[in-house]
């Protein structure tokens, strides 16, 4: 569940709203190399609720990550 600062907003207002998440991709003790890319799918879901409803949305995460400082 993300908390917002303001429980309400004036029409036509808009908040920015940050999420994190986290991921190991390799680690020393692993006994792998590391890999020069990793690529993360997967998907985001947001439901923002309106006095006129309840609005849904789904947004596929499909990033490549190349520039890891290990």
């Amino acid at each position: 569940m993300l908390t917002t600062k303001a429980n309400r907003l004036a029409k036509g207002a808009w908040m920015q709203i940050r999420c994190e998440g986290r991921k190991r991709f390799w680690s020393k003790y692993g006994g792998d190399e590391p890999e020069e890319t990793y690529k993360q799918s997967g998907y985001i879901s947001l439901e923002i609720a309106t006095s006129e409803g309840s609005f849904r949305f789904r947004e596929e995460l499909d990033v490549e990550f190349d520039e890891i400082p290990f």
